[in-house]
C-alpha cells in the first residue's frame, strides 16, 4: 500500500500537481518507473504514460426508496479522481481518496424518481468514463389509512384475519389484539393480516400501512370483541379478488358434518361438512359487482365476513406514449397509460417484458430490440382481475447510423404542477453541447456539463394538456434526432362525488356502541374514473380508502353506526382533490 500511495505521488508530481520536474523524476527513479506504476496496479498507457481508472464507481447500499431529503452515499472508484454525481436536485462531487474510496452527500428532488449517474472523472483533463446508474425514490407522503372489510363482532374465534387494501408493497401492522400481527401488501395493494385476539375483551385493533420508504399512515381502526361463550365462526380459506371466475369455490373448516350456508352472492348455496369438518361450496356471485358473503352455519348465528369482488370486464387498450424512430438505441424506453395496477405485457422484442403499472396507471419500461431492423411491439393489459385488454402497437426502425438521442429520466406525469424538471445524459459529452426541448408552453434550453453529459432543464407545461415534448442535443449546426417524453398536466379538480349515485350500506356492529363495517357503494359515474375515493367518518372517528374503477364506481367499507356523518372526496391521479360531499348513514 505505501509503495503504491508513492507511485502515486510520483504520478501527480509528473502532471505538475505539487512537485516540481525534478522531484518527480528522482521519485520515479526511486520506484522504477513504469515497472513499478505497472506493479502498483497503474495503467500507463501504450506509450507508457498515465491512464486513469474510469470505471463506473462501485456503490455501497442505495435505497430504492426513501423519505429522506438527503443521503450520503459511499462507493469505491480509482483513487484520487473527481466524483460527480447528476440527476438530483443539483448536481454534486467528492473526491475519491488514495485508496478509491468516497462518500458524497446527494440532494433528491422531493417527492419523484431520481435517476442518479456517477461518473469518475479525471479533473486535469475532464475525461469520464461510463457512469453507474441507480434509481432513488423519494416519497416523503404518508399512505392512506388501509381499507378494511368487513369482520364480525362479537366472535368466539381466538384469531382473526383481516383483509383489504392499501398501498402497493407496503407492510400492514396490527396492534391492539393479544400479540401484533403483520402482513404486506401485493403490488396490486392487497393484504391480508391475521391476528390473535386477547379473550373476553373488546380488541381495538389499529391497522397501519408502512410505505417502502418508511413512511407510516394513520390507523384504521376496527374494535372486535371476543365472547368465549359465543361458537367458533366457520373458518374459510382466503380466496382470490377481484376474479372473472364465476362462480367462485369456498373452502374451509368447521364443526363435522354441519351444514353450512352461503349467502351474499346473486343466490344463497350451502353445503354439509365432511366428518372432519371440510366443505366446498359453489357460490355464485354478483357479476361486475363487490360481493359481501355471510357464511355461517345452519341454525347457528356466528358469521365469518368473505369479500369478493367480481369483474369481467377487460381493461381498454393501453395509451402508448411517443417512440422516437430510427434510434441508434437497442433499448428503447416504451410507457404509456392503462388501468391501474394492470399488468402490462409488452411482446416482439428480443423477449417478452412484464412490468405493472402503478396505482394512477402509469408504467414505463425498456424493451430490448434487434439491431438495424424494424420491430413492431405489441403492448397489452392484464388487470387484477385476469382480464386482458386488446394490443396497442408501436414499430421502431433501429439503425446505427442513427446518432445517439438524449437519455431522459422518467418523469411524473400526470402532475398538477406548472413546470416539469427534465434531467439525463448525453451519451458523448463535450464541451458546447445544449439541449432543447420542445412542445411544452414554451421552448427550453440548457448546457450540458461537458464532462459527463449530464443535463438538468425547468419545462413549462401547456395547462390540462397532454404534452408531447421533444428532447434533441444541438451540437454546433448539428442536431441529435429527438427523445420523445409524454407529460400530462392536470390541475382540475374532479368533481365532488356524487350522492344520488353512492348507497350506504347497513351499519354493522353493536350499534354506536361498537361500530361495525358499513359498506358504501358507488354506481357508475359516482366519481371520476380511475381516482382515490376517501370516506372519513366525522362523527365516530375512522376512514376508509379505495381506488375507483375506470367507470367511476367504487366499493368500500367504514366502520359506522346510524346517523354518523361520512365525509367522501375524489382524488384524481394528478393529485387534484374534488370537494366534499356529505352524507348521513341510516339505519
Amino acid at each position: 500500500m505505501v509503495r503504491k500511495n508513492l507511485v502515486w505521488i510520483a504520478v501527480v508530481a509528473a502532471l505538475g500537481l505539487g512537485c516540481g520536474d525534478d522531484d518527480a523524476m528522482v521519485m520515479m527513479d526511486a520506484g522504477g518507473g513504469d515497472s513499478a506504476m505497472e506493479d502498483a496496479g497503474i495503467d500507463t498507457g501504450e506509450d507508457g504514460g498515465f491512464v486513469p481508472d474510469l470505471s463506473p464507481p462501485l456503490l455501497a447500499g442505495v435505497p430504492g426508496a426513501t423519505n429522506m431529503a438527503n443521503l450520503s452515499i459511499s462507493g469505491t472508484a480509482g483513487p484520487n479522481l473527481r466524483i460527480t454525481v447528476a440527476g438530483g436536485a443539483s448536481p454534486t462531487m467528492t473526491m475519491t481518496d488514495d485508496a478509491g474510496d468516497f462518500t458524497v452527500d446527494v440532494t433528491l428532488r422531493q417527492n419523484a424518481t431520481n435517476t442518479l449517474n456517477f461518473f469518475a472523472v479525471f479533473a486535469e483533463t475532464g475525461e469520464s468514463g461510463d457512469p453507474t446508474t441507480v434509481v432513488v425514490v423519494h416519497d416523503n407522503i404518508a399512505p392512506d389509512a388501509p381499507s378494511l372489510d368487513p369482520v364480525t363482532s362479537p366472535t368466539g374465534a381466538m384469531r382473526v384475519r383481516l383483509s383489504g387494501e392499501a398501498e402497493p408493497n407496503s407492510t400492514i401492522a396490527v396492534t391492539g389484539g393479544a400479540a401484533p400481527g403483520m402482513g404486506v401488501t401485493s403490488d396490486l395493494g392487497a393484504y391480508r393480516a391475521e391476528v390473535m385476539l386477547t379473550a373476553d375483551s373488546d380488541n381495538e385493533l389499529s391497522v397501519t400501512a408502512t410505505d417502502e420508504a418508511g413512511n407510516e399512515s394513520d390507523a384504521a381502526m376496527v374494535t372486535i370483541t371476543q365472547d368465549s361463550t359465543l361458537p367458533v365462526p366457520v373458518d374459510v380459506d382466503p380466496v382470490d379478488s377481484p376474479t372473472s371466475d364465476n362462480p367462485i369455490t369456498l373452502t374451509g373448516l368447521t364443526e363435522a358434518d354441519a351444514e353450512v350456508s352461503v349467502t351474499g352472492g346473486a343466490a344463497p348455496a350451502s353445503t354439509t361438512a365432511d366428518g372432519d369438518g371440510a366443505f366446498s361450496v359453489d357460490v355464485m356471485l354478483n357479476a361486475n359487482a363487490r360481493n359481501d358473503l355471510l357464511v355461517m352455519r345452519v341454525g347457528g348465528e356466528a358469521i365469518t365476513t368473505v369479500v369478493v369482488v367480481h369483474d369481467d370486464i377487460a381493461p381498454d387498450a393501453p395509451v402508448l406514449d411517443g417512440v422516437a424512430s430510427p434510434t441508434n438505441r437497442t433499448d428503447p424506453t416504451i410507457g404509456g397509460s392503462t388501468e391501474p395496477r394492470a399488468r402490462v405485457r409488452i411482446r416482439g422484442g428480443v423477449e417478452e417484458v412484464l412490468v405493472t403499472a402503478d396505482d394512477v396507471g402509469r408504467f414505463s419500461t425498456t424493451v430490448m430490440i434487434p439491431e438495424d431492423t424494424e420491430t413492431t411491439l405489441m403492448v397489452t393489459a392484464t388487470d387484477r382481475a385476469a382480464n386482458s385488454s386488446a394490443a396497442a402497437m408501436v414499430t421502431i426502425t433501429h439503425s446505427n447510423d442513427t446518432a445517439a438521442a438524449p437519455e431522459v429520466d422518467a418523469v411524473d406525469s400526470p402532475t398538477s404542477d406548472a413546470t416539469v424538471t427534465l434531467t439525463g445524459r448525453v451519451v458523448e459529452p463535450g464541451a458546447g453541447i445544449t439541449i432543447e426541448v420542445a412542445g411544452g408552453a414554451s421552448a427550453a434550453s440548457a448546457a450540458t456539463d461537458e464532462s459527463t453529459g449530464a443535463f438538468t432543464i425547468d419545462v413549462t407545461l401547456n395547462a390540462n394538456a397532454t404534452n408531447e415534448l421533444s428532447v434533441t442535443s444541438l451540437e454546433g449546426e448539428i442536431s441529435s434526432p429527438p427523445t420523445l417524453v409524454t407529460v400530462v398536466h392536470d390541475d382540475i379538480a374532479p368533481t365532488a362525488p356524487d350522492s344520488g349515485r353512492i348507497a350506504i350500506g347497513t351499519p354493522g356492529g353493536l350499534g354506536c356502541t361498537l361500530r361495525g363495517a358499513t359498506p358504501v357503494n358507488g354506481m357508475t359515474s359516482a366519481v371520476e374514473g380511475n381516482s382515490s375515493v376517501r370516506v372519513m367518518n366525522m362523527t365516530g372517528g375512522g376512514s376508509s380508502t379505495s381506488n375507483a374503477n375506470p367507470d367511476g364506481s367504487f366499493n368500500l367499507s367504514v366502520p359506522a353506526c346510524a346517523a354518523d356523518i361520512l365525509r367522501l372526496t375524489a382524488t384524481d391521479a394528478a393529485g387534484n382533490v374534488s370537494e366534499v360531499t356529505e352524507m348521513v348513514v341510516g339505519s
